[in-house]
């Protein structure tokens, strides 16, 4: 929990406890998007909203272009794990006694 004051719900769009019937259509609706579930006006404005949106060519530009970025900041991210991880392994080894030229052998190694 962080203190931002930001509440965060996490809700299970499947479940089928609790919550009121407004609550059950929203999330019924997210999980099936299509003219036919925006059975109220709340619904309706959602669904027009997403309209708008999608006709809209650079808010498509944007949002390829955001996945795009993502991705790369994804692999980025796993190279920099990657690399931290090795690091705090062959501490760890040399600490318990692995031989240096050894270790330095099996970190050039490529994996398999």
């Amino acid at each position: 929990m962080y203190n931002d004051g930001i509440l965060t719900l996490f809700l299970n769009a499947k479940g089928e406890i609790g919550g009121n019937d407004s609550l059950k259509h929203l999330l019924d609706f997210l999980i099936n998007t299509n003219d036919d579930n925006a059975i109220d006006s709340d619904l309706e404005n959602i669904q027009h909203i997403v309209h708008t949106i999608k006709s809209n060519a650079k808010v498509g530009e944007r949002y390829m272009s955001m996945l795009d970025d993502l991705y790369h900041e994804k692999n980025k991210s796993k190279e920099e794990g990657i690399k931290l991880g090795k690091e705090q392994l062959a501490e760890t080894l040399l600490e318990l006694g692995v031989d240096p030229l050894l270790l330095e052998k099996a970190m050039k190694a490529e994996p398999k």
